[in-house]
């Protein structure tokens, strides 16, 4: 009986001590390359050599029916 009146507040105390350790991270960034931005503005694809139409290369019916 008395261990369980130990092990609550240890308990109830480490849950908030893990909830008041959070810190701000700043957010990232991503960079995205410009040939992604201009095609994008562009409409097509952002790589000429492959074609917009990318879901042939798996020779699917279902893709090719969607």
């Amino acid at each position: 009986m008395t261990s369980v009146r130990f092990v609550w507040p240890v308990l109830v105390m480490a849950a908030l001590a893990g909830c008041a350790s959070v810190s701000e991270a700043p957010p990232k960034i991503a960079s995205v390359p410009i040939a992604w931005k201009s095609a994008a503005l562009a409409g097509g694809s952002p790589d000429p050599s492959r074609p917009d139409a990318w879901w042939r290369d798996y020779q699917d019916e279902t893709l090719n029916r969607m």
